[in-house]
């Protein structure tokens, strides 16, 4: 029972953790695409300044003070040079005005300006500078706010236990000052609640803190990346690494969408992602960190910055090594296998070469065997009718010509020349020669009954050849005929049908002149026109 109850929660810890794992790639695939998109979301603020920058010519003192601020918030996470520039404005604005209380707000602005870009010894003078009994109830939080902050990143950059106890003793005096004139409810007072929650590392409460403020308030990029990076902190120090990741990742994300270059998530993800062996993608945000400290001037986080880049890079050029490595033995695997491939593909193709260069072969003569066969067929159907209608012909001339000579010997035996010479005046060779033509369009139209149809098919459509009596052919017709039984020679054809050579050429350019195909395909699709497999012809008596 034990066992089973193991094995259950070792597969619910399996598939949480894969669950977590798979959410996180997936974060960390946004923040690259994010990082690819980033120069849109500069383009954008960059425009908000340009229209501020627009008014300022129009606006009176009080108003260019507003602007001033307006531009000083634009770049206090943006540029640093450009914040400090606007802050000096906002200074000589309210000295101009002679306002003690803008003064000394716009000296809190100096002071955020300098501690962001790593000058210590100068945010202090400008603190001290300040009158705190001038400041409205809101600037006065912001005075013991940024005053902390000043303590705390100071703990961290001179990191020294002589100087550690009073630091954090100013650090706490000035963080419960600020939270003790906050409106309860409010965003400062949720954010300066978890600041001092995580610093007495009560980290349950910051969650717990985090989740009422994220119920209560819409926050923007800014306050987002604040919150998802004081969470992730709660949660690594919790023990649960993933949700602490996800939420460097999620800060890193509202850091490049609100185009924010002071940050510390980036980095912070990075050193995360480079202590747990992920060197490409730690490689990828430490770049971006870099550049970013770099675009903002933030003096002190690129040193942090530059202290591990040398790292991560050297572990991402071992990786790349290692990766390089193995594909070149991946590499000279495949290469093997692929050669071992194409050496038996090579012998597989000779032979199936082989094996088609057979089968064409084999088709070629087959497909020949049955053309030659359709062919004969053809020939024999064509020699069988024109063969029969041959004998018929030469069997009734011979009759004729016997009874003709039967008639003549007769009166010559009576010595009747008169009637003689009458009896061979009546034989007319042309008669004869006509019977021969319409006998010879009858037998072929039996043979070939779509002749004219196919033929006209080929010629111009507005000048075909019509013959002049139903199942017979014209002189144009009848020469192609005899081309599509075999006569091609126009001495030939001209014997045939009594006609001179060049009576038959005329005729054929004339019909060739009208053709919609030229000549030698003309005639190859005249040779094309099949016959019919008819009941033998009878032969006209």
């Amino acid at each position: 029972m034990r066992k089973n109850l193991f094995i259950l929660g070792s597969l619910v810890f399996l598939s949480t953790t894969t669950v977590a794992q798979g959410r996180l790639d997936s974060l960390i695939g946004v923040l690259k695409g994010e990082i690819d998109h980033q120069e849109i979301y500069v383009q954008q603020k960059l425009q908000r300044i340009e229209k501020f920058r627009q008014q300022m010519a129009v606006a009176d003192l009080p108003g260019q003070f507003e602007l001033y601020n307006t531009l000083y918030h634009e770049y206090k996470t943006f540029v640093n040079d450009s914040a400090f520039r606007y802050a000096r404005k906002l200074i000589q604005t309210s000295r101009k005005l002679n306002d003690p209380s803008r003064m000394g707000y716009a000296h809190l602005k100096l002071g955020f300006t300098l501690l962001s870009g790593g000058m210590f010894k100068e945010t202090f003078d400008t603190l001290r500078a300040i009158d705190v009994s001038v400041l409205p109830d809101s600037s006065v939080v912001d005075y013991y706010r940024l005053s902390a902050r000043a303590y705390a990143d100071l703990m961290i950059f001179n990191n020294h236990d002589y100087f550690m106890d009073a630091y954090r003793q100013y650090y706490r005096q000035n963080l419960d000052s600020a939270l003790s004139r906050c409106s309860p409810g409010s965003y400062q007072f949720f954010y300066l609640t978890i600041v001092k929650d995580l610093h007495l590392r009560n980290y349950d409460r910051v969650i717990q803190t985090g989740q009422e403020l994220v119920q209560k308030e819409s926050l923007t990029h800014a306050q987002s990346a604040v919150y998802h990076y004081d969470l992730a902190e709660a949660w690594n120090n919790l023990g649960d690494e993933e949700k602490a990741m996800e939420n460097l990742v999620l800060s890193s994300i509202s850091d490049l969408r609100g185009a924010i270059k002071e940050t510390a998530a980036m980095y912070t993800l990075a050193r995360q992602l480079h202590r747990r062996g992920d060197s490409q993608n730690a490689y990828i945000f430490i770049r971006q960190a870099l550049r970013d400290a770099q675009f903002y001037g933030a003096r002190q986080r690129q040193v942090e910055i530059n202290s591990i880049l040398p790292l991560i890079a050297a572990d991402q050029l071992n990786t790349m090594d290692a990766r390089r490595m193995r594909w070149v033995i991946y590499s000279a695997g495949i290469t093997v296998m692929v050669l071992l491939v194409l050496i038996f593909s090579f012998i597989i193709y000779k032979q199936l070469k082989q094996l088609k260069a057979a089968e064409a072969q084999i088709k070629q003569a087959n497909h020949s065997l049955q053309s030659f066969n359709t062919k004969l067929v053809e020939a024999n159907k064509i020699k069988e009718e024109y063969v029969g209608y041959y004998f018929n012909m030469t069997t009734d001339y011979v009759n004729r010509i016997d009874v003709l000579r039967k008639q003549i010997m007769n009166f010559l035996v009576n010595d009747k020349k008169k009637e003689a010479l009458n009896m061979l005046g009546k034989y007319n060779p042309a008669e004869e020669r006509a019977k021969f033509v319409k006998d010879f369009d009858h037998v072929f139209l039996r043979l070939f009954p779509d002749f004219v149809q196919q033929f006209n098919q080929l010629i111009d459509p507005a000048e075909p050849f019509v013959p002049d009596h139903e199942g017979e052919l014209n002189p144009d017709l009848r020469i192609y005929a005899l081309i599509r039984l075999g006569i091609h020679d126009n001495r030939k054809i001209g014997e045939v049908l009594n006609f001179s050579v060049n009576t038959v050429y005329a005729y054929k350019t004339r019909i060739k002149n009208r053709s919609v195909l030229p000549g030698d395909e003309f005639v190859k699709r005249i040779m094309d026109i099949k016959s019919v497999d008819n009941e033998p012809v009878d032969m006209p008596a």
